[in-house]
């Protein structure tokens, strides 16, 4: 009869990114201040010395300690961990204005820092690379000492308990201290986004920076920049592979340099510079842009290959970030006339430059075409699509297409990022008044793909067939059953410890699956992780996507509220508040037994009564609360004033 309540306010997002934030205090590894666990695996990087603590040999008890988690597990993974460090500084870089002070470093503190959060939290990561940086001897630093990676796949990962418990457990193959690993894994992907990451939080930590750390941050990128260009290689990780080049990856990372430095060598590595490494081996071949002037770079990492920055139907996740790349340049170079002309950038260049952006997010854009709606983009070449460029939805979740249903959520969430970085992109477009020298008048479709953008953010949230918000710790029904070692007992296996209670991961992306499935039975299922998993690299997507959606500038109130469906004619009793002098009354029109329920703005029941008067006194309340009436006719609900 009734959907279960959900919150309707300007600041949803707001809270969705706060809460996406908490998870990343849920992965922190060393200690990191998490709200969620005690400090953990702070012996990482020990290779079994006598003592485990002698400082200036090759490593040392703590010299990897730090870092995030990756998924469910306790291993730190130098692929996602990059990923997200350059996401969140992309983030916190782009729309700082989104980036707020909610938190202390310690997410359950009552206070705040003084620091932005997202900020906050990039420096955390940033701290990891800089370690492993200074371990392989920081700037005469040796490549082959270079470690990004902890942990071991068979008895690390094995172990299911608490991680700061696993440090002191005297079993082996469950992944006591002697067994978490170090590992190299790195290739020219990865490194390119510890280069960006490093490069964005050089700067946005300027401000509260009293010891010269961005200036060292600086001095890794910089490092891993140049290793990750001249590597040329992909990673070797046992769980992280498949992607083709890295040329995506480069240019993130040249453009964050650029932008932290002002040095014109990265434009020309971005956009200009012909035959760049591909970061898989070989280097990048011809652009076409005499052909297409309106769509292909002249050459750099943007320009790398006759598909330039265009991608063939790969969701925005670890292994393709193609539009974040896009949209950095535009956002953080080229959006201003002024800041791109202190680059070096002309106006004619930058209107030149900002086109063939906006046309290869929007092939990016249809590669990911899955559905019955299909909204015609703009195209930049009559001859190959004379009716333009077509991106297809499924209209009643937002769906496109994903690369496989293994934690679905997380492919869905990259397509909500790419929808949110084109309105993002052709809004400023449009404010600016830019004209494009080759697309003349062009209609963006903005308010249909923000139809396609509100259903699929609407699908993540809780509309679905399973009344599911698919992010823990967010609205009134969750799935409970994590793939999640720190928050979720069920598959504990270490005998030797005590059993721990379990803990909502807030903020975590549950795996999922698609709604618009031929099949959508759904079992919640802590063991079932292509469902159920929680990983680090959804969470960084969610961070995004949220932060490119929040408005926390309004004062306007949040109610929360339940759509109803009635049977049959209308709701048989209307129901009134009513303030008498000092009182507030709720009165209604009929004398039958009908369930009166109270609740407060988070959904949350504060009494339950059956109710056969005609007129009801409450009690006092600071707060806006919602009346709930059940009777045989149907529900209604009344938001109450605080009194």
């Amino acid at each position: 009869q009734e959907s279960v309540l959900f919150t309707v306010s300007p600041n949803v997002y707001g809270m969705v990114r706060d809460a996406s934030l908490m998870f990343f205090g849920t992965q922190r590894s060393g200690d990191g201040q998490s709200w969620f666990h005690a400090p953990s695996h702070l012996w990482d990087g020990w290779l079994f010395d006598t003592t485990g603590t002698v400082v200036g040999k090759d490593f040392y008890k703590g010299a990897l300690s730090g870092g995030w988690y990756d998924c469910g597990d306790h291993l730190k993974e130098t692929r996602t961990q990059s990923f997200a460090l350059a996401m969140l500084g992309l983030t916190a870089a782009t729309n700082p204005q989104w980036d707020r002070d909610h938190f202390a470093f310690n997410h359950s503190a009552t206070t705040t820092d003084g620091i932005p959060d997202l900020v906050r939290e990039v420096k955390w990561g940033s701290d990891f690379a800089i370690k492993a940086w200074a371990l392989a001897g920081g700037e005469s630093m040796n490549k082959a000492k270079l470690t990004l990676s902890v942990g071991n796949f068979g008895s690390d990962h094995g172990y299911w308990h608490l991680p700061e418990v696993q440090d002191t457990l005297p079993a082996i193959r469950r992944g006591n201290r002697r067994e978490r690993e170090i590992r190299k894994d790195w290739g020219s992907p990865s490194l390119a986004d510890w280069a960006a990451g490093l490069a964005f939080a050089s700067k946005l930590w300027k401000p509260y920076d009293q010891t010269g750390w961005s200036d060292s941050a600086l001095t890794v990128a910089k490092a891993f920049y140049t290793l990750a260009k001249t590597t040329n290689a992909m990673e070797s990780s046992f769980a992280y592979s498949g992607e083709s080049k890295s040329s995506d990856d480069l240019a993130l990372a040249a453009t964050a340099l650029l932008w932290a430095t002002g040095t014109n060598a990265y434009l020309q590595d971005l956009a200009y510079t012909a035959g760049m490494p591909t970061g898989n081996g070989s280097t990048c071949g011809s652009t076409q842009a005499a052909s297409f002037p309106a769509s292909n770079f002249t050459g750099g990492f943007l320009g790398c290959g006759s598909d330039n920055m265009r991608k063939a139907a790969a969701n925005t996740d670890w292994a393709s970030i193609h539009a974040p790349a896009l949209y950095a340049f535009h956002k953080l170079i080229l959006k201003d006339t002024t800041v791109a002309k202190s680059f070096g950038i002309s106006a004619a260049e930058r209107a030149a430059l900002e086109e063939k952006v906006i046309h290869n997010a929007i092939a990016n854009l249809a590669s990911l075409g899955n559905g019955t709606t299909s909204i015609v983009l703009p195209t930049s070449n009559k001859s190959f699509s004379p009716g333009g460029i077509a991106v297809k939805a499924n209209p009643t979740w937002g769906t496109m297409s994903t690369q496989q249903d293994w934690v679905w959520n997380r492919y869905h969430t990259g397509n909500l990022v790419e929808l949110a970085l084109y309105l993002d992109i052709t809004a400023d477009l449009v404010q600016s008044g830019t004209i494009l020298p080759n697309t003349p008048n062009p209609d963006w479709k903005q308010a249909d793909l923000q139809e396609i953008l509100l259903a699929g953010s609407n699908t993540l949230l809780g509309m679905n067939p399973w009344d599911l918000s698919w992010i823990l710790g967010v609205g009134t029904k969750n799935p409970m059953h994590p793939h999640h070692r720190a928050a979720n007992p069920e598959g504990r296996n270490v005998l030797e410890n005590e059993p721990y209670n379990y803990r909502i991961p807030a903020g975590a992306l549950y795996g999922g699956m698609n709604p618009a499935a031929t099949s959508t039975v759904f079992t919640d299922d802590w063991n079932d992780y292509f469902k159920s998993e929680v990983c680090l690299d959804g969470a960084a997507l969610l961070t995004m996507f949220a932060t490119r959606m929040s408005d926390d500038t309004s004062t306007a109130p949040s109610t929360t509220v339940g759509l109803q469906r009635t049977p049959g004619s209308s709701l048989a009793m209307e129901l009134k508040a009513k303030s008498l002098g000092a009182r507030l009354w709720l009165e209604r029109n009929i004398p039958a037994t009908a369930r009166l329920e109270l609740l407060d703005a988070q959904g949350k029941i504060l009494s339950r009564q059956d109710w056969t008067t005609l007129r009801l006194e409450l009690p006092r309340s600071r707060s806006v609360r919602i009346a709930r009436l059940t009777t045989p006719g149907g529900v209604t609900h009344l938001t109450l004033p605080p009194y």
